[in-house]
């Protein structure tokens, strides 16, 4: 199978491993020089920074050396591109992984039907004492897709990225919220202004959209997705950490009347028709009260006795083993929050410079 990117075909050397040949790896040979070059530069094409490998920056020749480095950038990329096959990352580049690399370059020669633009929507909402604007990198930072650039002479700043190849854009919109349920309204009805306003200057055909969320954000991400859906829309992607729930919104009760209980709450909200749920939540801040009405009820000292749990639907991810017990409730949050954001925004970039649209 020959090589179709600009920056691997034509390289005898690369055509040799697509084709079955001896693999690239740690310690190349001086006969490699030239292909460890090619692979380096598809590297840093796919996202992956190499700053000994390029010592006089990005744009200049790499070393051509297939050293640690060049190892462990080949590693991360064979994770995001096999995440389901350990096996893959094995750090060196043989014909499975080449030719994923060269699936996902650009093909060489001009194409003579340039693609339409599509933009790709990321949107976060951050819980917080007060609403407000979020910063695009506090969306998706985008040092996590760094072949992205702001597009030159444009009024939208850093909101929209572009691929240096592909007729692609990251469009990043978020909020910080301190409400939930319907009096979030107006906060969904300000945020799908703001995209509209976008997609219609960029004149772009839609691609996916991704919501993540923390705290009351994961609430408002969540319910977000589900009222898109009414509107005949389809997210890719929803990620909820460690959202906002109360006694209320489960059946779930605790075992006992103690610190820290067991049994972890259930509940059930609506993501309408999203296709990916994950949602990354922590127990350490769920305590156990007694009601003379009611019975055991779960509790905390977050305000309105905030509580977490899985969620019906989702890929649930606890947390909790990550947190220690001396924490306050508030502190377990935090932490969580701030884990469980890091882990949803990966995936969004895995995706993004993947570009899977499953």
């Amino acid at each position: 199978m020959h090589l179709r990117s600009a920056q691997l075909s034509g390289c005898r050397r690369l055509e040799d491993v697509s084709a079955g040949g001896r693999v690239l790896q740690l310690p190349s040979t001086p006969d490699d020089f030239e292909a460890v070059q090619r692979i380096q530069r598809a590297l840093v094409t796919l996202g992956h920074a190499l700053p000994r490998s390029f010592p006089n920056g990005p744009n200049s020749e790499p070393d051509g050396k297939f050293g640690t480095e060049t190892r462990q950038a080949v590693i991360a990329f064979q994770k995001r591109a096999f995440p389901n096959d350990p096996k893959q990352w094995d750090g060196r580049v043989g014909p499975k992984t080449l030719r994923k690399m060269d699936e996902l370059l650009p093909a060489a020669g001009p194409d003579p039907t340039p693609a339409k633009l599509r933009a790709d929507l990321v949107v976060r909402f951050r819980g917080a004492a007060t609403a407000g604007n979020l910063t695009p990198d506090g969306v998706l930072p985008r040092s996590l897709i760094a072949i992205f650039n702001e597009m030159p002479n444009h009024t939208f700043g850093p909101r929209v990225l572009m691929h240096p190849h592909k007729s692609r854009a990251v469009v990043r919109v978020g909020r910080q919220t301190n409400t939930i349920g319907l009096a979030s309204a107006g906060v969904f009805a300000s945020v799908l202004a703001e995209l509209r306003l976008i997609h219609e200057r960029l004149r772009a055909d839609p691609g996916r959209i991704f919501i993540h969320g923390s705290s009351s954000g994961g609430r408002n991400a969540i319910d977000f997705a589900n009222h898109l859906s009414t509107l005949g829309l389809k997210p890719h992607f929803v990620a909820a950490v460690d959202a906002a729930f109360f006694q209320a919104d489960t059946a779930s009760r605790p075992e006992a009347n103690v610190d820290q209980p067991t049994t972890v709450p259930l509940f059930t909200p609506s993501a309408g028709a999203t296709v990916n749920r994950h949602n990354f939540f922590q127990t350490r801040g769920n305590h156990a009260k007694r009601s003379a009405r009611r019975g055991l009820l779960f509790t905390s000292s977050m305000a309105g006795e905030e509580i977490h749990g899985t969620l019906s639907g989702f890929i649930n991810l606890d947390l909790t083993s990550f947190l220690s017990r001396e924490l306050s409730d508030d502190q377990a949050h935090e932490k969580c929050g701030r884990r469980g954001t890091d882990a949803a925004s990966r995936l969004i970039a895995d995706a993004l410079l993947l570009d899977d649209q499953d």
